[in-house]
């Protein structure tokens, strides 16, 4: 990937990271949001992210991919 496109993509994430951090919303409130705030936020507290778990049916399985696309957006943010 050329190195303009690596900025691109990396500001772009970062865009995404700074809404979903700033915005007041209940982002566990439906799963789909609760997904995108674990992809592009993350969370601070293991105890949370199990109750949000829990409250949308994700397994352990599901965590552990919903950890690795997140890392793979913090690696290309910080690109």
């Amino acid at each position: 990937m050329p190195d303009a496109h690596r900025t691109d993509l990396a500001e772009a994430l970062t865009s995404a990271y700074r809404i979903v951090s700033s915005d007041p919303r209940d982002w566990t409130a439906n799963r789909h949001d609760a997904f995108l705030y674990g992809l592009f936020r993350g969370w601070d507290d293991p105890a949370g992210e199990h109750e949000v778990a829990t409250k949308h049916g994700w397994d352990q399985d599901f965590l552990a991919r919903l950890h690795r696309l997140h890392a793979a957006i913090e690696s290309a943010r910080k690109t």
